[in-house]
């Protein structure tokens, strides 16, 4: 049986402001005055989505782990520079809590967050969403789940004003198997209320990791699957608003495939992104372009190559021009040392080809995430890093790019 948690008037939520414990450090490389921020707390703090507001501030939502405590909710809000409006906020509901998603909303009045709970009436993960103000503010929050484990993933925003929420269940209630989790699909209201939900699947391992609702209302989500010919294939998978199957399209190589991120293109074709396991011992960075009817575009296709180890987590990559897709990974061989956050941009097309090639870190760990187009027609990209801080625990990533893939110049700090 689903499980919601009502409007916070009804039911104080504990939020808590951490004050004094975020931007320890401001700029990487303060002679050359790039733009490169990190923000944390004593322990790992990660961001996982980013948005421009349409005043030019920043979110960033993520998982802020607390030493002793577990896992938050995390919000942070910027401005444009990356100093902080207001101190990191957390969504603490006393187990732990992780952030997987974000979206602004149509009316751009709000962000919605999605993950998972352990703070629900089961043993297992339940489903949580959260709708805030841009000033961070709860408006209200929701949990789903049963006696497994049930994760969002990703949100995206329906015509309604609803949203459509892909992850994946464990639950028998819903289409579930137990141990063995199938694609989780909700739809809710605008308020939050649970409109329908469904498992999705067979019974070998079935994860979704990204959703588009399509301009005429069905939902494209992609993920993973586990096969009996392959490991792990990359699948894409097209429904109705009502949950109805329509197609599913499914792998790219016989290794370890996966697909993090989708969109729906200006020509009505879907882009999706993530990566392939090659020969057992090389991560490349996948891109493909299906069309509408879930038949792969030969001519649209391109991974990366060379023992680099490329591999993406980004769930919203951009289609900045027809046939021009820019997105955010990360990469071990092109940059300063460990995983170097990785931006490309790639023009899918008769002649595929790299247009921009940029990896931007330090001697240690930095992983690109998710990415947002910024108004000035840059790109704002977030993740987290243990380069500059020079511990054991990450901290949230924000870096600036110009429309050349350009960290921005700043005035100095």
């Amino acid at each position: 049986m689903s499980k919601t948690i009502i409007d916070h008037e009804a039911a104080p939520l504990h939020i808590v402001a951490l004050t004094g414990l975020c931007c320890k450090r401001e700029t990487v490389d303060p002679a050359a005055s790039r733009f490169i921020r990190f923000y944390g707390t004593a322990g790992d703090d990660l961001g996982y989505a980013i948005s421009e507001l349409p005043n030019g501030s920043l979110a960033i939502a993520g998982t802020v782990y607390h030493e002793g405590f577990g896992a938050d909710a995390g919000f942070l809000l910027l401005n444009a520079d990356g100093s902080m409006i207001q101190p990191l906020v957390t969504y603490d509901r006393l187990q732990n809590d992780r952030i997987a998603d974000m979206c602004l909303l149509k009316d751009q009045g709000g962000l919605v967050l999605v993950g998972s709970t352990e703070s629900g009436d089961s043993a297992g993960h339940d489903v949580r969403v959260i709708r805030i103000d841009l000033q961070g503010r709860l408006v209200w929050e929701r949990t789903f789940g049963a006696e497994g484990d049930d994760e969002a993933a990703a949100v995206a925003e329906t015509a309604d004003g609803g949203f459509a929420i892909v992850g994946y269940t464990s639950s028998d209630d819903w289409g579930g198997s137990t141990p063995a989790p199938q694609y989780y699909l909700l739809r809710l209201d605008a308020r939050g209320n649970l409109v329908w939900q469904k498992g999705m699947g067979d019974s070998r391992e079935d994860k979704a990791r990204s959703v588009v609702v399509t301009s005429g209302g069905d939902w494209v989500f992609c993920g993973v699957t586990k096969t009996l010919i392959a490991d792990y294939d990359a699948s894409v998978t097209r429904v109705s608003d009502q949950g109805d199957s329509i197609w599913t399209y499914q792998g790219v190589s016989a290794f370890h495939d996966e697909g993090t991120g989708i969109i729906e293109q200006r020509d009505g074709n879907f882009a999706w992104i993530g990566f392939s396991f090659e020969n057992g011992h090389d991560y490349n960075i996948v891109l493909r372009v299906l069309e509408p009817n879930g038949f792969e575009i030969v001519s649209k296709r391109w991974t990366s190559s060379g023992l680099d180890n490329d591999r993406v987590l980004c769930k919203r990559f951009l289609e900045i021009a027809d046939g021009q897709l820019a997105f955010v990974g990360y990469t071990q061989s092109k940059g300063a040392g460990g995983n170097d956050a990785y931006f490309v941009v790639a023009r899918m097309g008769e002649n595929n080809q790299i247009e921009v090639e940029q990896a931007f870190g330090g001697n240690n760990d930095d992983i690109g995430v998710a990415m947002a187009r910024t108004l000035d027609g840059g790109y704002a990209l977030t993740g987290f890093t243990k380069s500059f801080e020079f511990s054991e625990n990450h901290d949230i990533l924000l870096m600036k790019l110009d429309n050349a893939g350009n960290l921005v110049a700043t005035d100095g700090d």
